[in-house]
């Protein structure tokens, strides 16, 4: 059983008002994610020095790999803004997923921006994320700040009891930030009409075969683009008719045991 969690913050004040991003609960397998190690006393000199240790130590990620982390976010005394604030004042907030190997950013997640105008924002988010497609190797995620005008930087270090991680709520995401699918779902092709080329979208919610058919308005099949597995996750597909009469086709998804047809047009 997990006793303790981690988590690190970054925290920005200006003239009193405070914006507070947390990063932390990452479970990796059987797993706990620490960070870096750092006191949280000291103050920081700008956005990109507070950047440079607000990170976990590396972990391992390949596609079966269970993989958690919480992100939470506020904004403190905002009923100060009208006067603290100007109108070019900014606090972005993200979190990366870094490649170690090259310092490739594979994902970014809650990329969240504050203006003198926009503070009310808050959310504290428990995502489970998939790494089906992901490249095998070695990872770390990151909080990024970006700020404009004055601002005094400061780092929180969190510890935590980890009872009640396995009974929370977990957004599913995957790994580049993107929402998963709930439902599934066929679009229409566009452009539509097309010539000679169309593109069609789909998605699944879960993991499962998948058939996408193109047929003439006699019945008769006379493409198919898509029969194999597929993940859970959002698709498209280019589809090029220049062999065929210009008319109306119909294409088929099937994908376990939902089932869309749509009309599409051929004019040439």
């Amino acid at each position: 059983m997990i006793k303790l969690s981690y988590g690190r913050e970054g925290v920005i004040y200006k003239n009193g008002v405070e914006f507070l991003f947390n990063i932390g609960d990452i479970i990796v397998g059987d797993s706990v994610i620490k960070f870096i190690e750092q006191p949280d006393t000291i103050l920081y000199s700008s956005a990109e020095e507070l950047n440079s240790v607000v990170q976990t130590v590396p972990f391992y990620l390949s596609p079966p790999t269970e993989f958690y982390f919480t992100d939470f976010y506020y904004v403190l005394n905002d009923s100060l803004a009208d006067t603290a604030l100007t109108a070019n004042d900014m606090v972005n907030f993200k979190v990366d997923l870094v490649k170690e190997q090259n310092g490739q950013v594979v994902g970014t997640f809650d990329n969240i921006t504050y203006t003198k105008e926009y503070l009310d924002k808050y959310a504290n988010v428990s995502y489970q994320v998939n790494c089906s497609n992901i490249s095998p190797g070695d990872y770390y995620l990151r909080l990024v700040t970006t700020t404009e005008g004055n601002s005094e930087y400061f780092l929180g270090n969190v510890q935590n009891s980890g009872e009640g991680l396995d009974k929370r709520k977990y957004t599913r995401i995957n790994f580049d930030g993107t929402t998963l699918p709930v439902t599934y779902s066929l679009e229409q092709n566009y452009p539509n009409p097309f010539n000679p080329t169309t593109t069609i979208r789909y998605q699944i919610p879960k993991d499962g075969m998948v058939t996408l058919k193109i047929y003439d308005i006699l019945g008769a099949e006379v493409a198919t683009l898509v029969n194999e597995e597929k993940i859970v996750g959002r698709y498209e597909v280019s589809f090029d008719a220049s062999r065929l009469a210009s008319g109306v086709y119909i294409y088929r998804l099937q994908a376990n045991d939902y089932i869309s047809v749509k009309k599409m047009v051929l004019l040439k």
